[in-house]
Order: structure tokens, then sequence, then C-alpha cells
């Protein structure tokens, strides 16, 4: 509307000058002698001509604007009859009719069927704006819960209490903290979702989250997707569960074999921090081969390992003592700093862990593995009968930056009661 009056007052403007410009041209240049009656004023010379020009440029445009004005209304109309069409489709007895504007659906529900929730955008960073190299796409998805008043009733009823909003909140800090195998570090606090200040008082947690990436083509769309699945920290790191042999002779470099789970193609083995030769066998087993100055004296071993895509993250630390020999190669070693012989069953190699990206020139899928930031806030909302979640995701890297964006999102996001 505001847009409307600014557009007329500049063509009013505009019809003035071009009468002004054109009386001048007329009877100031041209030296035009034409007179009139206007209102009952007998005029003559620039000021007839003016009014000549600003009359028929004024009736142009006010024909101009109705026939605009005019296909406005048609279009108005045209979509409140479509609209009253469409919501008065026939339906089933019982049913009734639900419309998505937004998703540009219509259906018919049981009237008994209530929402159980729901998705109500899912957004991600297109592949063609993502910076080279990267693979892990910015994702914002919004859904929500209900909390049906019908449940409020019959809790009443039965006794048993409708969650508040602390027990919400509770509930969703005593999972994260309960998921510790899959989830590195988090934190929280308490913001405002829908301005200040009547805001919702709402819970935003930040998690840092280890995930599997795979690239594949789609069977269905032919285009490449980016599929990724959280996965425990000690299939990202990789974990040493046993070594053999448990103990280490002073003066004589050995092969050590590990035991664990998450060794990938590329690990490396790193002794003191210095990394060693490593071999991965089939069956997911791990070959470090000492030197020298490994066990020259009687010592502590410390040994961490380190998968080619983790970007220094490692695994859990193990170490093996190294010992004078005794004077009898065939004796018992003495108890190691895990377990004696007789305490630790004979190794049995684990399940391996996932296999190596193996490159396949028909689909060019991929395998990648990265740690990523998950932010979720979560709000209570009593006056809707809804719990509403607002997650985003992204790597590690690009958090930082890319977070910005979601903070933008609920900055903006308003409630309508």
């Amino acid at each position: 509307m505001k847009n409307e009056r600014i557009v007329d007052l500049i063509i009013w403007l505009v019809i003035a000058i071009v009468g002004l410009v054109a009386a001048y041209l007329c009877f100031g240049i041209l030296d035009s002698q034409a007179s009139g009656k206007y209102q009952g004023y007998s005029v003559g010379g620039a000021i007839a001509g003016a009014i000549v020009s600003w009359s028929v440029l004024t009736s142009v445009y006010l024909q101009v604007r109705k026939s605009s004005n005019e296909l406005e209304e048609y279009k108005k109309r045209v979509d409140e009859l479509q609209s009253k069409l469409i919501r008065g489709a026939p339906r089933p007895e019982g049913f009734d009719t639900e419309v998505s504007e937004r998703d540009r659906l219509v259906l018919a529900r049981p009237k008994i069927w209530q929402p159980k929730g729901g998705t109500i955008f899912d957004l991600v960073l297109p592949e063609t704006a993502m910076k080279p190299g990267d693979a892990f796409p910015a994702a914002f998805r919004c859904y929500y819960l209900p909390i049906a008043s019908e449940a409020r009733k019959g809790a009443k009823k039965s006794g048993h209490a409708v969650l508040s909003r602390e027990d919400w909140y509770a509930l969703e800090l005593k999972q994260i903290r309960e998921a510790s195998e899959f989830v590195s570090s988090f934190s929280h606090e308490m913001i405002r979702v829908g301005g200040e200040p009547a805001g919702v008082e709402s819970l935003k947690l930040i998690a840092r989250q280890c995930v599997r990436l795979m690239r594949k083509r789609s069977d269905w769309t032919r285009q490449y997707e980016w599929q990724w699945q959280v996965i425990p920290r000690n299939e990202f790191a990789g974990r040493i569960r046993f070594a053999a042999p448990v103990v280490l002779t002073v003066g004589r470099p050995q092969v050590v074999t590990l035991y664990g789970q998450g060794f990938r193609q590329g690990i490396v083995c790193r002794v003191g921090g210095v990394a060693r030769q490593t071999e991965l066998t089939a069956d997911g087993r791990l070959h470090v081969r000492l030197v020298d100055d490994d066990v020259r004296t009687a010592r502590i071993l410390q040994l961490v390992v380190e998968n080619p895509d983790t970007k220094g993250v490692h695994s859990n630390e193990w170490t093996l003592a190294v010992e004078a020999p005794t004077g009898n190669e065939q004796a018992t070693p003495t108890e190691s700093p895990q377990a004696s012989v007789a305490a630790v069953p004979p190794p049995v190699a684990p399940a391996p862990g996932p296999a190596a990206p193996v490159k396949a020139a028909a689909d060019e899928e991929k395998i990648l593995y990265q740690e990523i930031v998950h932010m979720r806030v979560i709000c209570y909302h009593p006056t809707l009968d809804r719990v509403y979640f607002f997650d985003f995701t992204d790597n590690l890297d690009d958090f930082q930056e890319s977070s910005e964006v979601f903070n933008r999102i609920l900055a903006t996001t308003r409630f309508i009661d």
C-alpha cells in the first residue's frame, strides 16, 4: 500500500512537469494563441496549454490505473473462489478437509485422527553453495510434537501428570547425558524464542558428535546425495581393547598386535607420540612394528592409534611394560598394567570395523568420517499445545561461521497465537 502511494506521487509529479514542458514548447517557443474556458474562467496562451496537457495525461493515467486495479481484483477474486472450491470439495462422511497452502496440498482427514507431530521445515545448503572440499552440508530442521488438550483432560481424570516445560527440558538433558557414547561433549543454556520480552523460555543444547558420511547416487533422482549417521566415538577415533604380548622384553624389538574397534585403512599407531609402522589386517587387527629405542631400557610404553580422517583425534591410551630379561626365555610374563595372562582370555579378533572406502567406478560411492556440531533448541509452548524443536547441524570446521545463520533464524521466529 505504501509503495502504491509513492508510485502515485511520482506519476502525478511527472504529469505536472510534462504539462508545464508542453505549455512552454507550444505557447512559449511556437507562440500558439490557443484560448478556452475552464470551469467558468477564460484562459489562454500557456495556461490553456498546460491545463489541456494535464487533463489529457490525467485521463490516460486514470484509465490505465483502473484497468490495473481491475486485473488485481479479478485475480484476488479467482484465488478466493479457488480456495472455496478446494475447501468445499466433496469428502467422505466423517472426514475433514486439510489444506496446506505452503505445500500446495489438500486432502481429507478422518475427524477422529489427530496430528502426532510433524516436520515444518527441512532445509539444507545445496552442494553448489558449499565450499570446495566440504562434504557435510549445513542443515536446518524444524518439527513439533503436540501437547494435546485431550491428553491434559485425560491426565486429570487418570491422575497421571502431563509433562511440564521443566520436565521436558530435564528429560532432554538426561537423554544427552546418558548418550555419552555418541556425544563427545555438550553445553546448554536457557534462551527465549519468539522475540523479547514475550519470548518463550527454551532450552538450547550444543553437542559435538561423530558421523559416518556416505555419498552415493540416488536410485530415484539419479542425483548424488550425502547421507550421514551418528556413530560412537570409539568407531570414529578407534579403541584399543587388548594388546599382545602383554609384556615386552628389554632389547627385543618386535611386532605388537592390537585388538579393538574402529580401525580403518591408513590408521597409524603412535608410541610415545611418534608414529610407528602400522598394518591393518583383513580381520581388523593392527600389527605395530616397534623400534630399538622403544625397548632399549625397562619402561612403560604409551600407545594410541589415529585414523587418517579424524584430524588428530586419537583413541584411548594403552600401556605396555618393557621389563628386563629374567634369564629364562620360557618364563611366564609378569602381570601387565592392564591384566595378567591368567585374567585375560585368549585374544579373539573382534568383528572388523567399517570397511575402508572403496572407489566404485559405477556409482562413485564415498565413505568419510567427520566431527559435527549439533545445535538443538527445544521450545515448550503451552498456549499452542506444542513442543517445537529447532535442529541445526554442520561440520566442526564450518560451524562457527554457519551457526550465525541459525541464530538469525531463531531471532526472527515468531509464534502466531
